[in-house]
């Protein structure tokens, strides 16, 4: 799950954790971050509990419950404590999630994110394909003439969350065109009328 797993309570330990990058393709799952939490941001209690979802997810909610005409498989929704709003992970993507000690390497919140975005590019520029950062979160591809970014669709969304400046969470990169049919469901990111790719698109 993109949730940040429960583990067993342990004493706290006074030492930073190592540097650590967990990668990972989850079941269909679309999550939201604390920018775009549903009224209540814990799960039903019970399988006949209605589901509580924040507005921008609200017109997807039998994608959510029932099995859609479409014949595309249940998604989940996880509420997450990550920076952003509301986005989709599965299969076809590689989630990779960081947790680093941001203040023993020396980096700020932001240079965290940038150093995310970056290594994106640089796996992209191996395959042949450029990535672009702009104002907007993410790595994203240009698709108009002369490659401009005002034209560009997303091809990994990062979020990420600090807690005692270690960091969890990290990016979804479309690998596959799997996942494009469930981002065509949302305002990824709420970013009206962005879209999204995959390196295979």
């Amino acid at each position: 799950s993109p949730n940040t797993p429960d583990v067993p309570p342990h004493p706290a330990s006074t030492n930073p954790p190592d540097p650590t990058i967990i990668t990972f393709t989850p079941n269909p799952v679309y999550t939201t971050g604390r920018r775009d939490l549903p009224p209540s941001n814990t799960p039903p209690q019970s399988q006949t509990a209605p589901l509580s979802l924040p507005p921008s997810l609200e017109p997807i909610r039998p994608l959510l419950t029932s099995p859609s005409r479409s014949g595309k498989p249940i998604a989940d929704y996880h509420p997450t404590l990550r920076g952003g709003q509301t986005t989709y992970h599965g299969p076809g993507q590689m989630v990779a999630y960081t947790i680093l000690d941001l203040r023993r390497l020396g980096l700020t919140p932001r240079c965290h994110i940038r150093v995310l975005e970056n290594s994106v590019v640089d796996v992209l520029r191996s395959y042949g394909v450029k990535g672009v950062i702009t104002e907007d979160p993410g790595v994203w591809v240009p698709t108009g003439s002369g490659g401009s970014a005002g034209a560009a669709k997303k091809i990994t969304a990062v979020g990420v969350h600090l807690r005692r400046n270690i960091s969890s969470f990290g990016i979804g990169f479309n690998v596959t065109e799997e996942p494009m049919w469930y981002f065509q469901q949302i305002v990824a990111c709420g970013l009206e009328g962005r879209e999204a790719t995959s390196l295979e698109g």
